[in-house]
């Protein structure tokens, strides 16, 4: 088992993980289609039937959801562009996002928009999904953020 797991985190999380901040709104089709085959992986690695569930398999291995996966990677990104540890440019646009109101919370306001299409990109999302994040896990140093944001992830895993 323990060799299976490390089989699965060197050949196939990798697979699921590149670039996961730039296609997190790949559409809802294709989000299932990753998320069917991660739970087909967790049951393999425990050697249960594919009609077994895949609730138990990824919380007895402790895997989260290829959605949390992504939203703790855009987190990350969001973290450092805000602590100014990413290219300039990245950082001015999300300390434009930064109002007096906002700020004291740690919320980023959202962008204006004219079209739907806008909220499927990344900066949007990212937005969203770091205003959806706990303040007392924002105010986190950035060497533990991810450990703790990983940690709430799988305590209130919908899995």
């Amino acid at each position: 088992m323990k060799q299976k797991r490390v089989l699965y985190n060197s050949l196939v999380t990798p697979h699921f993980t590149y670039a996961d901040i730039i296609w997190n709104k790949c559409g809802t089709i294709n989000q299932n289609k990753l998320q069917q085959a991660q739970n087909y992986a967790a049951k393999s690695i425990l050697g249960r039937s594919k009609y077994s569930s895949s609730k138990e398999a990824l919380r007895k291995l402790e895997l989260l959801r290829l959605k949390d996966k992504r939203d703790i990677h855009t987190a990350v990104f969001v973290k450092k562009a805000l602590d100014e540890k990413a290219p300039k440019e990245i950082v001015n646009k999300y300390n434009n996002q930064q109002r007096p109101l906002t700020l004291r919370q740690g919320r980023l306001q959202t962008p204006r928009h004219r079209t739907n299409l806008y909220e499927t990109g990344a900066y949007y999302s990212s937005i969203q999904i770091w205003n959806s994040i706990p303040q007392e896990i924002k105010e986190t140093p950035a060497h533990q953020f991810k450990s703790k944001l990983q940690k709430h992830k799988l305590s209130h895993a919908e899995i």
